[in-house]
């Protein structure tokens, strides 16, 4: 087939603008130690949500190019040239290898959330869960909603381990939370089933039920595993 035959992959709302932003920081146009425009002002200029705007400052931070500083905005970093490792955020992911990860690692977090969980940790969960639960079928801020709603479980752990892997796996895992998503909605009803399954996840947190938590968090990796088809090494 001719390359210009080939379909391209649609381009994520988050992966665009943490592209655009870390043009304009390799350009100097977002200079090094400097501050970026707040969340409210990168949203209205490019026309996104401030969760899509949060997600991607997120990665841009993990990825070197960003800091953050108590009580104020995000800054360039002082060497934004540095570079780490990271995994892919396209391409040829083992989404097998990655759910198993998933599983072993965020059941854990969700028992330690139900123990070591404040009330705010609470409240930002609860605020994700609305945005997913909004009218409308599946689109980026749902997604990103999705993916902040698990990062708001691991930095309830305490442990910032946690918080910093589920952050580390960047692409590849908001990747299996958009593909999981966007395959529940083409069955009447599993949307619902997905929200439902993130709501007892995020009770059993709430009422302080660590086997619970850990319990609701597999079922729910795994159904999500088989709703995109993959077998796996866990049953």
């Amino acid at each position: 087939m001719a390359e210009e035959e080939k379909l391209r992959r649609p381009v994520r709302l988050t992966d665009e603008l943490a592209r655009i932003i870390g043009e304009r920081i390799a350009s100097g146009s977002f200079a090094a130690g400097e501050p970026i425009p707040s969340e409210k002002d990168l949203g209205e200029a490019f026309g996104v949500s401030r969760a899509v705007v949060r997600e991607a400052i997120s990665r841009l931070k993990h990825e070197g190019l960003i800091e953050t500083r108590q009580g104020a905005r995000a800054y360039v970093s002082p060497n934004p040239s540095a570079q780490i490792f990271r995994l892919e955020s396209v391409g040829d992911i083992d989404l097998v290898a990655l759910f198993e990860l998933r599983i072993c690692v965020e059941s854990r977090a969700a028992a330690m959330a139900a123990t070591h969980r404040h009330n705010e940790d609470l409240a930002q969960m609860i605020r994700h869960l609305a945005v997913m639960a909004s009218p409308g079928g599946e689109n980026d801020d749902k997604v990103a909603a999705d993916v902040a709603f698990h990062a708001a479980i691991a930095a309830a752990t305490e442990n910032s381990y946690f918080a910093r892997l589920i952050e580390f796996l960047g692409g590849p895992f908001r990747t299996a939370i958009g593909a999981a998503r966007i395959n529940s909605a083409r069955l009447e009803g599993m949307s619902a089933q997905v929200q439902g399954e993130h709501d007892t996840i995020y009770q059993a947190i709430a009422r302080a039920d660590a086997e619970g938590a850990a319990a609701a968090m597999t079922r729910h990796l795994m159904n999500a595993r088989d709703r995109l088809g993959l077998g796996g090494n866990l049953p």
